[in-house]
C-alpha cells in the first residue's frame, strides 16, 4: 500500500514546520559527537527517544556515522531534525522488505527545500538509518512512503 491508499498527499503538497537551525561546525568527530549528543537532548546515560509507539536507541548508529566524520560531512549538524522526527513524527509506516524484516519508518516533513523531509528506519528499537531528502525527490512518496500507515499525526496538533 502507498500513501494514496490511506488518502494523503503527495509529498510535495505537504508543509512542513519551520526546521530547526543547523548546530555548529565540528572540527573533530568528537566535537562532532558532543554537537549531535547535545541537539538530540539525550538524557545522560540514556540513548533512547521516546516516540509515539516505542522508544529508539538513536546513539549506537549515531556513534557509527561519526566514527566516519570527516571535513566537509555535517550530517551531525541536523541532529536535532532526527529527535523531533522521532519524538514528533507526521507520519509512521511499517514497511516490509525482500528478506522479510520489517521496519518502522519515521517520517517529518520540514518547510527547507534542501531537507524538507527526514527518514529515520527502526528495526528492533535501533534507529538504523536516518536520511535527509530534498523536498522535491522523484520517486520520493513511491520509494518511501508506502507499507501499512500506523501512525498519522492530527492536522490539529
Amino acid at each position: 500500500m502507498r500513501h494514496t491508499d490511506f488518502g494523503l498527499p503527495a509529498a510535495t503538497a505537504i508543509r512542513g514546520i519551520t526546521p530547526p537551525p543547523p548546530g555548529p561546525p565540528a572540527a573533530t568527530s568528537q566535537e562532532a559527537r558532543r554537537a549531535a549528543v547535545a541537539a538530540l537532548k539525550l538524557q545522560r546515560g540514556d540513548p533512547c527517544i521516546e516516540t509515539p509507539l516505542e522508544r529508539v536507541n538513536v546513539l549506537q548508529r549515531f556513534d557509527h556515522v561519526l566514527r566516519k566524520f570527516r571535513a566537509g560531512d555535517d550530517r551531525y549538524r541536523y541532529a536535532n531534525r532526527i529527535r523531533i522526527t522521532l519524538s514528533d513524527p507526521d507520519e509512521i509506516w511499517v514497511t516490509r522488505f525482500i528478506n522479510d524484516e520489517y521496519r518502522r519508518r519515521y517520517v517529518k516533513f520540514f518547510d527547507d527545500d534542501r531537507n524538507g523531509f527526514v527518514l529515520v528506519e527502526e528495526k528492533d528499537g535501533q534507529a538504523l538509518l536516518t536520511t535527509f531528502y530534498p523536498k522535491d525527490s522523484s520517486g520520493l512518496d513511491r520509494s518511501i512512503r508506502r507499507g501499512v500507515l500506523l501512525y498519522r499525526k492530527d492536522e490539529g496538533e
